[in-house]
């Protein structure tokens, strides 16, 4: 536990000087609920959209944010983060080296998207993984899949 608070603590500490209120707009925590987590190697590692357009291109994020994996449920938080409407990617790094691994571009991790987004064979629209954060935050949860339980929705 002493582990898990000090990485998140030390990630939403971080945070909190990437992305604040503007113009004093209250700010709002995301707090995130990965589920399906395998095994307690590595961490979870997310990632924060706001531009639909950037998605979900490596520029495109405005915010990245982690914990240490937890078997079953890893918790992960945004702090102070504007209200608006934004996207998250996120993946099991099960070998905790900061990289999402693939090979011949095929996903060694598991992964997973904001609203349970199921990948097409175009891949994911920002529409599909967005949601509002009011000023009063947001609860999200979604899983984390391997390529293989990903396809299986693939229609």
């Amino acid at each position: 536990m002493g582990r898990t608070a000090a990485a998140v603590g030390a990630g939403v500490f971080s945070l909190g000087f990437l992305i604040g209120a503007a113009d004093g707009a209250k700010a709002a925590d995301i707090t995130i609920a990965v589920i399906n987590v395998k095994n307690d190697s590595g961490s979870v590692r997310l990632a924060l959209y706001s531009d639909p357009e950037k998605f979900p291109k490596k520029e495109g994020v405005i915010a990245r944010s982690f914990a240490p994996a937890v078997i079953g449920e890893t918790i992960v938080t945004f702090a102070n983060v504007e209200p608006g409407t934004y996207a998250i990617i996120g993946y099991h790094d099960e070998d905790d080296d900061e990289t999402f691994d693939t090979f011949l571009r095929i996903p060694r991790e598991d992964f997973g998207f904001s609203n349970d987004a199921v990948i097409s064979r175009k891949g994911v629209k920002f529409e599909d993984v967005s949601f509002v954060l009011e000023a009063s935050g947001a609860h999200i949860t979604f899983s984390v899949k391997s390529i293989g339980e990903h396809a299986e929705g693939i229609e």
